[in-house]
């Protein structure tokens, strides 16, 4: 199970943002609590730490390639993640979100980012590269991201909706969210007897 790999953080949060945009078309007070609830939930969407993501298994290689170029860039960027949140973050993608701050966490993880002046295609063969990857993997992510999920399922049932059409609605939108962006196995991991059950599950799986 991938519920607390940091390589996929980065990914899941952003495409979960815009999949609750997307939701504020079918109902918009919700839609529009829910998005304000998760954008106290972004870090992982930060300039420090989307850097993570260039070990996704789940990221295609031309995005990445455009993940290492804009490693060199200087950014302002936490004025999007902190002041502008998740409305900015609607049509941004990971290269957008990338800084050179970005390169300096993996040094800190004592990851050799020698690998980025490399050809994305030969990166899976490079030593520093494959060490990367073991490194973020095996960064502790489960609890936090559990304990951001209870709390989030707790608002949501105690704040959002009484009605149940209403919160219905909500739910197949992150369900058919979830079969979207997670494989095979970890649906499988994570099914549930019913909606509610997959709903906690999926946030402990992108938050």
């Amino acid at each position: 199970m991938e519920a607390g790999l940091a390589t996929e953080a980065a990914y899941n949060d952003l495409n979960l943002v815009k999949d609750l945009h997307h939701f504020q078309e079918i109902n918009g007070a919700i839609g529009k609590t829910t998005l304000t609830t998760f954008s106290r939930h972004l870090w992982y969407l930060g300039a420090d730490l989307v850097g993570l993501s260039l070990f996704s298994e789940r990221i295609s290689m031309e995005e990445k390639k455009k993940i290492a170029e804009e490693t060199r860039k200087e950014k302002d960027l936490d004025r999007i993640r902190f002041n502008k949140a998740a409305d900015q973050l609607i049509n941004s993608s990971l290269p957008s979100l990338t800084s050179r701050a970005s390169v300096r966490a993996l040094t800190l993880l004592n990851i050799d980012i020698s690998f980025l002046s490399l050809p994305v295609d030969e990166w899976e063969a490079n030593p520093a590269y494959q060490k990367g990857v073991s490194t973020v993997k095996n960064l502790s992510v489960t609890n936090d991201g559990a304990e951001r999920g209870v709390a989030m399922i707790s608002s949501y049932n105690d704040s959002l909706t009484k009605d149940e059409k209403t919160k219905q609605d909500l739910l197949q939108v992150v369900e058919a969210h979830r079969r979207n962006y997670l494989t095979p196995i970890e649906l499988k991991t994570i099914s549930g007897e019913n909606i509610l059950c997959s709903f906690l599950s999926f946030f402990l799986l992108v938050l």
